[in-house]
């Protein structure tokens, strides 16, 4: 399977982007998974801990496309 990346950052505490890896340990096909609707453009943010200082990954909806670009004014 092809190595995939997240974009992560913690908005609370600075604006310095990561990229972290991704693992795929296993997939589960039986299992409905629910997410909140995304409007287009929008962005959700899920933290990777509870931790104060944890990264968030961003995640978009899939029949949305995001622009090559984001300006970090748009977002907020």
């Amino acid at each position: 399977m092809p190595g995939f990346k997240a974009f992560a950052m913690n908005p609370i505490n600075g604006f310095s982007p990561n990229y972290l890896d991704v693992d795929i340990t296993n997939i589960y096909t039986d299992i409905k998974w629910h997410a909140p609707k995304l409007k287009f453009g929008h962005l959700l943010c899920i933290p990777l801990s509870d931790k104060p200082e944890s990264p968030c990954i961003m995640i978009v909806k899939e029949a949305g496309k995001m622009p090559e670009v984001l300006d970090i004014n748009d977002i907020w």
